[in-house]
């Protein structure tokens, strides 16, 4: 018995699932960024760099099941967590701090609250409209099964 055909029947969960998992790794991100906010010296030296994701779409190949059809929207991953580099560091004159340089200056992380905040933010509402998505599929699945009773 082939069950190929039956694949494709949770596909939606498919996509559903890798945004999920994306949008958590947005908000781990940004958690990091958070908790790291006042760290002025890394082991290489330097304060610590704001840290964002960079999300790929993945595409699926449905050329050997759809006619006509090479790829469709497979869903999203993170492709890579990347260091912002064109931020600049936050420089506070601060003649007592450890980490201040002879004319009392130190350099701070790149990280901003109010940015993280609204990453969480944009994070938690991605991930709740891909839950949303998952509850309407299934009860979509749930009604095609019904009507085959």
């Amino acid at each position: 018995m082939d069950h190929e055909p039956m694949r494709g029947m949770f596909a939606g969960f498919d996509l559903s699932a890798s945004g999920l998992r994306a949008q958590l790794r947005r908000s781990e991100i940004a958690a990091q960024n958070l908790a790291n906010m006042h760290v002025t010296m890394g082991p290489d030296g330097e304060p610590y760099r704001r840290r964002q994701v960079v999300f790929e779409e993945v595409l699926d190949d449905v050329s050997a099941r759809v006619p006509g059809a090479e790829r469709v929207a497979g869903g999203v991953t993170v492709a890579e967590v990347v260091e912002d580099h064109t931020t600049p560091f936050v420089v506070v004159h601060d003649p007592g701090h450890p980490h201040a340089d002879a004319d009392g200056f130190v350099r701070l992380p790149n990280v901003d609250l109010f940015r993280e905040l609204v990453e969480m933010s944009m994070a938690e509402r991605s991930y709740q409209s891909n839950l949303a998505a998952v509850r309407s599929y299934r009860a979509m699945l749930e009604d095609t099964l019904a009507n085959f009773r």
